[in-house]
């Protein structure tokens, strides 16, 4: 005769580990933000050095050599334009930072 083991406190062995897997991919999925909001943090300050760099270089007007352009104003009072000017200028910096000064 089997006698069966009926007690109502403790949890099953199929509970528990339902538990440890689901603890287990929630620490798992937790892990992954971390891992991605990290790199998104890395790739951030890579880019605010690079920005840096180049507004430095551009401000303090070294770096690659001065290239001439010229850049056109064009003057409004009111709501009429009242005219247009040309002035050559060298432009100083890279990466789309730029520094100017008048020939």
């Amino acid at each position: 005769m089997k006698r069966k083991f009926k007690n109502p406190k403790g949890e099953t062995i199929i509970e528990v580990l339902c538990a440890i897997l689901v603890a287990g991919l929630a620490s798992g999925l937790l892990m992954s933000c971390f891992i991605a909001s990290h790199s998104m943090a890395q790739q951030a300050r890579k880019a605010d050095r690079n920005l840096r760099k180049s507004i430095t270089a551009a401000e303090e007007q070294r770096g690659a050599s001065a290239t001439e352009m010229n850049v056109k104003i064009k003057y409004i009072i009111g709501n009429s334009p009242n005219g247009e000017s040309t002035i050559p200028v060298y432009a100083y910096g890279d990466n789309n930072v730029y520094s100017y000064k008048k020939k």
